[in-house]
């Protein structure tokens, strides 16, 4: 038996669909730092990591409804990608607006 030999079954599910995220997070990664190529090292970091969390989030999700199997790398990346640039434009708007 393996590390979740005599682990409950919840447990044993949630090592399998995160192990199955983790062979999609270099895609996920790269498609982000493609994404936001353009700005500096420090927020391209921070940015890839958001991406990968949002990505993550909607995985997970899928993965508690039993629906693991429906996600992609692909899929995943561009949405948390279209995600995190609109929520930056929708801060920038915030902060502009406030500053008049």
């Amino acid at each position: 038996m393996g590390a979740f030999g005599n682990a409950p079954a919840r447990w044993r599910s949630l090592a399998g669909w995160r192990a199955r995220f983790e062979t999609m997070l270099p895609e996920i990664e790269r498609r982000a730092r493609q994404a936001f190529h353009g700005v500096g090292p420090d927020r391209l970091d921070k940015l890839v990591s958001e991406v990968t969390e949002r990505a993550f989030r909607v995985f997970s999700y899928l993965a508690q409804h039993g629906k693991a199997d429906l996600a992609y790398a692909r899929p995943l990346a561009m949405s948390a990608i279209k995600q995190v640039r609109t929520a930056r434009r929708a801060s920038i708007r915030r902060t502009f607006r406030r500053s008049r």
